[in-house]
């Protein structure tokens, strides 16, 4: 038996990856930015960007220096950009690996072009806009963006390659958030205009991210796109209808490790929160909270066994589960489970769990532990088995 099946673990389906990338190349017409921060949303970043690669993609961003140096030390070569600051202490890296370096404030640009000068050395950067995102950035109105972006574009030892901005609200059907999302990319293409007025372009314009991408595609006039969630296959908002095909690259299994039968009125698990009304049969599966799979499941997820939905009972432990398989025929110890994924006809989708959890696909996948292995699947078999532990 492999060693990934000996306790829970992610498939990480190539194939499904491109045919997203396929699909969004299609339908933005625009080049792509992948987002590949948080271990590439839980996937596995060196995996994933060796496959973006092959498919044409050069553009990643990550959140950290140090997500960028993971994806360099593992032989990635597209251009990276990182979106958070960089300590003084890793500065040297910026330069030395070539990498990109968002910029938020006038401050961090002033300090960038001191630590560049002094080491006669040179930075390349995106600026970062704030229009209606209130994180990070630059905040203001057109006229007041476009002095402190000629401010910071006469600053020695940037190399100002880029400029973006984030969208708050793009995945919503709300009237009022729709107002507000016309209104972000106005302030963004009205600044990039009385740039232009003043003699300074960009060879990167970014403001679409995925929904973005999907809902604003004729109103984001930018270079490219900057897409995360929907390369993995998954909708910014379950509640908004996507026309795209996209096909989820992740699924998370595991495998029955006991099967015992519990009679009328046994309890189950830490609580006591479950009591059996009849005799039952229970498997237990080793997965749990420590492994991603949120607690909030307790009494009310469902998993796939043989093709059929069978109710989590009692509450998700550290590291198992238990679930009620009376009903499944011929149930045995080291039977595959679906946790979220495919099982024949039958399907639980990210979103399914996330609405029981009260969130939303993104924190599901960016919460996959790293005890849990991912399983590189590409045109049908294994082609490579990633162990973090």
């Amino acid at each position: 038996m492999p060693t990934f099946f000996k306790r829970t673990w992610a498939t990480i389906n190539l194939d499904n990856l491109a045919h997203n990338i396929n699909q969004l190349k299609d339908h933005t017409a625009k080049g792509i930015m992948a987002v590949i921060k948080a271990n590439a949303y839980g996937h596995g970043d060196t995996a994933i960007a060796r496959e973006l690669e092959s498919l044409g993609i050069r553009e990643f961003a990550v959140s950290n220096v140090l997500e960028a140096m993971h994806l360099i030390d593992n032989d990635i070569k597209s251009d990276i950009l990182i979106f958070g600051n960089t300590p003084d202490s890793h500065l040297g890296l910026l330069s030395r690996s070539n990498l990109i370096q968002a910029i938020n404030s006038i401050d961090d640009a002033i300090s960038l072009s001191e630590f560049a000068v002094a080491n006669n050395t040179e930075v390349r950067t995106h600026i970062k806009l704030d229009t209606g995102m209130g994180r990070v950035g630059l905040r203001g109105d057109a006229a007041a963006l476009c002095d402190d972006v000629v401010k910071m574009h006469s600053l020695s030892g940037l190399n100002v390659e880029g400029i973006f901005t984030h969208l708050a609200a793009a995945d919503s059907e709300d009237p009022a958030d729709i107002s507000y999302t016309h209104s972000q990319i106005k302030l963004f293409d009205d600044t990039i205009a009385l740039l232009a007025a003043r003699d300074i372009t960009f060879d990167r314009v970014h403001i679409a991210n995925s929904a973005g991408a999907i809902y604003y595609r004729d109103e984001c006039r930018a270079d490219f796109d900057r897409l995360g969630i929907a390369i993995y296959g998954h909708s910014p908002d379950c509640s908004h209808e996507m026309e795209l095909d996209l096909k989820p690259v992740m699924e998370l299994k595991s495998a029955i490790s006991t099967i015992k039968p519990i009679g009328e009125s046994g309890c189950i698990g830490y609580g006591r929160t479950y009591t059996a009304n009849s005799d039952i049969i229970v498997a237990t599966v080793p997965v749990g909270y420590a492994d991603g799979y949120p607690r909030l499941l307790s009494n009310r997820g469902e998993v796939l066994i043989r093709g059929k939905r069978a109710p989590i009972i009692g509450r998700v432990c550290m590291d198992q589960i238990m679930i009620d398989v009376t009903d499944i025929e011929d149930v045995s110890a080291g039977d595959i489970v679906t946790l979220f994924g495919y099982d024949g006809d039958e399907y639980i989708s990210l979103d399914e769990i996330a609405t029981k959890c009260s969130t939303i696909n993104y924190e599901i996948l960016c919460g996959i532990g790293l005890r849990v292995p991912r399983i590189i699947y590409k045109n049908g078999r294994v082609i490579d088995i990633i162990e973090y532990l």
